[in-house]
């Protein structure tokens, strides 16, 4: 049925609907909840319609920027495609991570300081998240690599 598909909406479960033809999607959530995410897809006559749904349960930090403890952080430059440059508020050794957007890690490294690079020039363009640890809580940025 998709091979032949003339029309896709998609309900994001918060409101959010998008339509049209696209090969990939990022899309972010602005609150953490759960949400029932439906795609419709339908022939040009509308006379062969199918739909899946699914229900996902996004927790505080899953989607990166929700809760940051009090930790500043920024990410330089942010769009990136060579590497980023960490700087966080304050000196103390961080355990730092690079996940991609299914939250596998993809590098990961203990840094005795709260400044560092993470090397990107191998990563395909696309989003991901920062994840780092320090002693007063974690915070967790969107990173663009382009």
């Amino acid at each position: 049925m998709s091979l032949n598909a003339e029309s896709w909406i998609l309900d994001m479960g918060d409101g959010t609907t998008l339509g049209g033809f696209f090969d990939s999607l990022v899309y972010v959530y602005n609150e953490p909840g759960v949400y029932q995410i439906c795609l419709e897809i339908s022939n040009f006559a509308g006379t062969c319609t199918d739909s899946y749904c699914v229900t996902v349960d996004l927790e505080p930090n899953s989607t990166g920027n929700l809760q940051t403890q009090g930790i500043q952080m920024q990410l330089i430059p942010n769009p990136a495609s060579i590497s980023t440059h960490v700087k966080l508020a304050g000196a103390m050794p961080v355990k730092a991570r690079l996940l991609d957007i299914y939250g596998l890690p993809i590098w990961q490294q203990a840094q005795p300081s709260a400044e560092f690079d993470i090397p990107l020039i191998e990563l395909p363009a696309g989003m991901y998240i920062v994840e780092v640890e320090t002693e007063k809580g974690r915070v967790v940025r969107k990173l663009i690599v382009d």
